[in-house]
């Protein structure tokens, strides 16, 4: 079986080793960019967040209601809200454009584990920001998911494995692949419930460390939170995601508290 690997940025790894995070998350390799991506704009998707920790970006996120920011259990397991904030409208990560919000409270599903799978995450903010939200996906949503469907994926994360953060957002478009496919190439490491992939079987296109907890969409619609995958864009080793449909009732519960 090949060797999964967290999404989240090194940086991560560093600060949640102290407080006894899993060595999943642990053994990410540096932070950066999408791979085979392209420039975006916080105009067009003004509900990407960045994560920050202690002020510098680790995760990425999706800005779900106007206090509540969507993300991956890894980035936020056993972390002190204190020490997370988050950035919304800001295109290029050197500038001071756009809001900062810092983290009132974590939740982690409970049902989080390398295993299972339920990758998922709800940041609550201090205050309420005016940028637009994105809907997510239903449980009834299945079409959504249907192999084939050119998925968006966002982040900061690596251009390239093992390569460097992009201060710019990065965008790429991914199709869905089939759960027997993923099956096939990630064996028992995959569970078709909690997990969606999305990658061509040639590779070149991908998400990638520091694009953790950012978000897959499709039909307008947050479906995937980026969870996990075999090195960046290696063929036949798609990008595995959180499936959000598997936890929508959860995060209707996190979002109306």
């Amino acid at each position: 079986m090949k060797n999964p690997v967290r999404r989240a940025a090194l940086l991560v790894a560093a600060m949640t080793t102290i407080l006894t995070l899993s060595p999943a998350a642990a053994s990410a390799t540096p932070d950066g960019k999408v791979v085979g991506g392209s420039g975006a704009s916080t105009d067009d998707y003004p509900w990407v967040v960045a994560v920050l920790f202690g002020g510098q970006q680790g995760c990425g996120g999706t800005l779900v209601a106007p206090n509540k920011v969507v993300t991956a259990a890894h980035c936020a397991e056993n972390v002190d809200p204190s020490s997370l904030s988050i950035v919304a409208g800001r295109t290029d990560l050197r500038t001071k454009n756009g809001v900062e919000a810092g983290v009132r409270s974590i939740w982690v599903h409970p049902k989080y584990t390398d295993g299972e799978g339920y990758d998922v995450a709800v940041l609550s903010l201090n205050k309420n920001l005016d940028q637009q939200t994105l809907p997510i996906a239903e449980a009834w949503d299945d079409h959504l998911y249907t192999a084939g469907n050119r998925a968006i994926a966002l982040g900061w994360g690596d251009t390239e494995e093992g390569g460097w953060p992009s201060p710019v957002l990065q965008k790429v478009t991914v199709p869905l692949t089939s759960d027997s496919y993923c099956e096939n190439s990630y064996d028992a490491a995959y569970n078709a419930k909690t997990m969606v992939c999305a990658g061509y079987h040639q590779g070149g296109k991908d998400t990638c460390q520091g694009d953790s907890g950012g978000p897959l969409v499709f039909g307008d619609k947050l479906i995937g939170a980026t969870s996990w995958g075999a090195g960046c864009a290696r063929p036949n080793s798609p990008g595995v995601y959180a499936r959000i449909k598997a936890v929508s009732q959860d995060i209707r519960e996190q979002v109306n508290r």
